[in-house]
This record gives structure tokens, sequence and C-alpha cells, in this order.
């Protein structure tokens, strides 16, 4: 990877609902907003390459990441997407489009479900769909069985094992991945700090619950389940079979605000998650694109590969629904978001 451009030298603080939020910037401060949504918790060092290369695309964006998303004391996702539409008020910016890595993605979907007139479209990369373990028994057990390995994060004992230095519950899904040599002592030095830990654990417990059995994992289970082709420490055979649920509402989310779904692997989850039949019957015409990497964090190996997609993305999405001009009656800027809901993107 090249050099990434750096961001403007001093950080934007925005208050918006009784919490500071902290913005790194990039591009002309008079170019159409792309809001940025890491992981939950994320680095801000692994999200910066992919912010400038979404800067600096043929069509110029004002990017604007914060530091954190997750400053309020209610760690849900629904709670977090709710600060997330104070911030997007209080930077007067208009409707913004929003690209969500991750759990980032998560809360995303959330606040365009919430405060769609706050959310022109959405890029998403490796973002789970909230609520889809309702739709039917089978499906919710193959991801409870995908997510099993939240269960080391929902153990009492997670901090004190990272403490400990064991922060192999951390770095197992990410010791594959082409990125990792490169962003290996970065990540470990945020590891070894208590309060990184301390919010993992906090995102974890507020929107994952465990589901205890009475069996026990086997080693074909063991197999199974390991993501990329290795073990997990909460998926052994001969130990508890303990499954992880989201902590969520039952009802399927329906997002009609327009939307890129980007898989790095996807082959982590059941397979119809990454299917355009699947997801179209919940989400209005979604595009759907597909990696081929061995890990998650396609936006940290090719940052300006993802920023294509996504400003191409990006770019049909403002030919079928502009960015609204301030001065236009909301009811204009309403038929045309309604004009683009009913067109269909081609599937990818």
């Amino acid at each position: 990877m090249g050099e990434t451009p750096k961001a403007e030298e001093s950080l934007t603080r925005v208050e918006a609902g009784g919490l500071t939020f902290r913005l790194s910037t990039w591009g002309p401060p008079d170019a159409p907003a792309v809001l940025m949504l890491g992981h939950v918790p994320d680095m801000l060092f692994s999200l910066e390459p992919l912010a400038a290369a979404l800067s600096q695309s043929t069509t110029p964006r004002r990017v604007l990441l914060p530091e954190r998303i997750d400053l309020g004391p209610d760690r849900h996702f629904r709670a977090i997407a709710n600060d997330i539409a104070k911030l997007i008020e209080a930077l007067d910016c208009g409707r913004v489009d929003i690209a969500g890595i991750g759990f980032g993605g998560t809360v995303a979907i959330y606040l365009a479900i919430a405060e769609p007139q706050l959310v022109r479209a959405l890029a998403l990369v490796d973002a789970p769909l909230p609520n889809i373990h309702s739709i039917d028994a089978d499906l919710s057990r193959r991801l409870a069985e995908a997510y099993a390995y939240v269960a080391d994060f929902l153990d009492p004992g997670f901090e004190a094992k990272v403490a400990s230095g064991n922060d192999g519950l951390l770095s197992q899904f990410w010791e594959r991945a082409s990125w990792w040599p490169e962003q290996e002592e970065g990540y470990r030095t945020e590891f070894a700090k208590p309060e990184y830990i301390a919010r993992v654990a906090a995102a974890y417990r507020s929107n994952f619950t465990l589901v205890e059995t009475r069996e026990t994992f086997t080693a074909e289970d063991e197999q199974r389940l390991s993501p990329f082709g290795h073990r997990v420490d909460a998926v052994r055979a001969g130990e508890p079979r303990k499954l992880v649920s989201p902590a969520f509402t039952p009802e399927p989310i329906v997002l009609d605000v327009p939307s890129l779904h980007y898989f790095s692997c996807p082959q982590l989850l059941p397979p119809e998650l990454s299917q355009y039949e699947f997801l179209s019957r919940f989400v209005t015409a979604p595009r759907i694109e597909l990696g081929n990497e061995g890990s998650l964090g396609a936006h940290i190996s090719d940052p300006e590969g993802i920023a294509a997609v996504i400003t191409q993305f990006f770019a049909d999405a403002a030919e079928r629904a502009p960015l609204a001009v301030e001065g236009e009656p909301e009811p204009v800027r309403e038929a045309r978001d309604s004009r683009y809901i009913v067109e269909q993107y081609d599937k990818k």
C-alpha cells in the first residue's frame, strides 16, 4: 500500500445530544458529505486509508470519520444509531451518504430505518443485518452456530483473559488476513488497553445473548463452525455448546434506503445472507458485491478497490436521488427518494 493521505490536522469537535464527537475529515469542505461509521469498537488507523480513498474519488467527497461512535452509556446498536442521528442533525449538512463497516453498518441500518430523512444511501461492508434470525427456526439455528465464537466476548472472564496476555480471542480472526502483518503492531497496542477491551465487552454484551444448551460440541462441530478453516476458543470438541443469538427484537427489518452490501468473505455466514433473492425480501433493491478474501477486512487490504465500489454505488444513487438542495420543499425531496426506491439495481 502507498502512503495514505492524512486527514486535516485538527479534529472537528461536534456537540450532539450531550455527547462530544471528534471527527477526522478528508476532502473539500464544500463537497457532498460521506459519513463513515467504523466497527463497534474500531481502530481509527484501520479506517483512514478507505476514508482517504473515498475523498479522492473522481467526484470529490467530504469524508467525516468519527474517532468512535460508541460514546453513550447505552451500547445497543439502536441507541448508537440515535446518537448518530443527533450528530448528523448537528452537522447541518443535509441528507448524507453513509459508509458503514462491520457493526458500524448495522448501526447505519438502524439509523436509516428510524430516520430515513437523514440518509440518502448506505454502503455496507461486512455489516450484519439485524433481526433476520427471526425469519425461521433453521436460519436462527445456523446463525446461532455461525456466531458461536462471540461467546468468547460474553464470557465473564473475557477481560481478565486479555489482561493476562491472551489476546488470541481477538486476533484469531485476523492472523490469516493478508493485511495482518502490516497492521498487527497497531492492533496489539490497542488490545493492551483496558479501556478498549471494556468497549469490546460492552458492545457484544449489549447486542448478543448466550443460548445455553445441555449439549457439548463435537469434533465435527469444531471443524464446521471454525471460521476460515481454523479453530476458535469458543468451539471446541467436548466443551459445552454455547451458542449466541442477537439481542434484538424479533421483527425483521425493512430497509427502503438505497443500499450496497459488500461481503469480503461470504463463506463466513449462511449463504442466503449474501444472495439477492433473500436480501430483497427485507431490503429494497439491494446491490450486492462479493469479495474473495480469506478473512474479513477487505477495506483494510484493498481500500482503493472498496472505495471504487462504494463511489460507483453513490454515483448511481445520486443519478436517481440527488442529495437534496436545502431550499427545496420537503415534499420535493421525498418525491425524489420515492422515485429512486422503486427503481431496481442491476444484480451484481
